[in-house]
């Protein structure tokens, strides 16, 4: 339910059900990770405190899938069929929304505009070649990198947008856009304005960095450190703009320990 991230953004009947079990029980809900998650608001929310006007704002997550070990999590289905790797459900109508709609709603109550309407987009691109990779073999003419994503529309134009360029080889579509060298997976803010700026966030400096042991453990520690935030919030699901996050109290390594 990823759109709880934003419960605003989500399907009314399962948020009107949790937030009754959060008032019976005097719990709180809080729905993270780090994408959907922190990339999508805790990123924005530091680059635009060095704005004065913002046109256009772009949350991507630039990946080497082909780096993920398992090659099960990206088998083919019908959308996609007879070939292709990448996880094909992420371009079946519907599903960018259902992704990531939820970070596109928070983003627009931290710009404190009204979103007019969603658009989704999807590009394909197929491999020249037959290549080896960690999640597999990749065979000529498969589907092996897609961009895609959904953009909010204010003032009749996209200008709040939640995007994914998803590879299984870092040189595979090399039009788009690209982590930083030396990376496979980068969580970047772009915003055009006043100052324009691109803020990255890159999660270790090795191949295997996104999808082996640091993406997953960002992925959790977004949770893990929200608890004391998350313990002394009012009942019900909140959204990152509800809590006081970021403190990192108790983080800082003792000498001597691992």
């Amino acid at each position: 339910m990823m759109n709880l991230i934003y419960p605003p953004a989500a399907d009314p009947r399962p948020v009107e059900k949790l937030s009754e079990a959060c008032a019976a029980g005097g719990t709180t809900l809080f729905t993270s990770g780090i994408d959907p998650g922190l990339s999508g608001d805790a990123l924005p929310l530091a680059a635009l405190q060095i704005c004065e006007r913002v046109d256009t704002i772009r949350v991507q997550e630039l990946s080497d899938y082909g780096t993920h070990p398992d090659g099960a999590w990206a088998t083919p289905t019908a959308s996609d069929s007879p070939k292709g790797r990448p996880p094909p459900h992420f371009c079946i109508p519907g599903s960018p929304t259902r992704f990531w709609g939820g970070m596109i709603g928070l983003l627009a109550e931290i710009l404190d505009v009204q979103i007019e309407g969603l658009e989704e987009f999807c590009q394909r691109w197929y491999a020249p070649e037959t290549f080896d990779v960690p999640m597999g073999r990749m065979a000529k003419d498969t589907l092996v990198a897609v961009r895609l994503g959904v953009a909010g529309i204010v003032s009749g134009r996209q200008r709040l947008v939640a995007e994914h360029v998803t590879r299984m080889r870092h040189d595979m579509a090399p039009v788009w856009p690209q982590p930083p060298a030396g990376t496979s997976s980068v969580h970047r803010v772009e915003i055009e304005g006043l100052p324009s700026l691109t803020l990255d966030l890159s999660l270790g400096a090795d191949q295997s960095a996104g999808h082996d042991g640091t993406g997953l453990l960002a992925t959790a520690m977004r949770l893990a450190n929200a608890i004391p935030a998350v313990v002394a919030a009012r009942p019900g699901p909140v959204t990152p703009l509800d809590l006081a996050l970021g403190r990192g109290r108790h983080l800082l390594a003792q000498e001597g320990s691992t």
